[in-house]
């Protein structure tokens, strides 16, 4: 399966900075919609376990025939070399955190899968994505947030290098000094959203790779 992106709506896509500034803006409104409707959602469609509500943003400016892929939890900007190589050892590539723009949803990341194992990834269904759309219009959330994969653990996410690492986090995250939520995760026995992913404040790239063409 090819990691096939919409560059010019990933690209349209705000900072974490911004992202953030988006909600607090309107903190009180937005809370309320996750907490109320946007929780009984996840419910209703029965995806608590299996999806979360992702702040939308990026941290590259893609280039033609580029993705951000994720390798047993560290995220690297990957040129079509690299995505092909990737796959002719036995992998797939695919969707695994989904951008909400427009009313529809578009793949925004991809992580690397067995193939045989590639059928079995949680894709959010066009019904589920009405309904999440037009409760997130009318909390003011347009282009905000998106979907993202439950992961074995709360985790934080960081630079290192010219990577994205996802480090797991043992202590309970929130609106710390060092991390905004990016990741909100809907439990039966609560009644409130819990954060499930953070970003390190200073999440930042500053290079990617040059774009190549596999070999025929």
């Amino acid at each position: 399966m090819a990691a096939v992106l919409n560059r010019r709506l990933y690209n349209s896509l705000t900072s974490l900075e911004d992202a953030h500034s988006a909600i607090v803006a309107n903190e009180a409104a937005v809370m309320e919609a996750i907490n109320g409707p946007v929780r009984e959602l996840f419910l209703k469609h029965a995806v608590e376990n299996v999806l979360t509500l992702y702040l939308q943003h990026r941290h590259h400016t893609v280039g033609e025939g580029e993705a951000v892929v994720k390798v047993e939890g560290t995220a690297h900007l990957m040129d079509e070399l690299a995505l092909t190589q990737v796959t002719n050892v036995g992998n797939a590539t695919v969707p695994t955190t989904w951008m909400i723009m427009e009313g529809h949803s578009y793949p925004m990341e991809f992580s690397v899968v067995e193939e045989s194992k590639a059928k079995n990834v949680v894709t959010p269904t066009e019904e589920f994505i009405k309904e999440l759309v037009g409760l997130l219009s009318n909390a003011g959330c347009d282009n905000i947030f998106g979907l993202d994969s439950v992961c074995a653990h709360d985790w934080v996410e960081m630079s290192i290098g010219d990577a994205s690492v996802v480090i797991p986090c043992v202590s309970r995250l929130g609106n710390g000094e060092d991390y905004f939520p990016v990741s909100y995760i809907f439990d039966p026995a609560d009644t409130k959203a819990r954060v499930h992913g953070g970003c390190k404040k200073t999440h930042k790239h500053t290079s990617k790779p040059a774009t190549t063409t596999p070999p025929k």
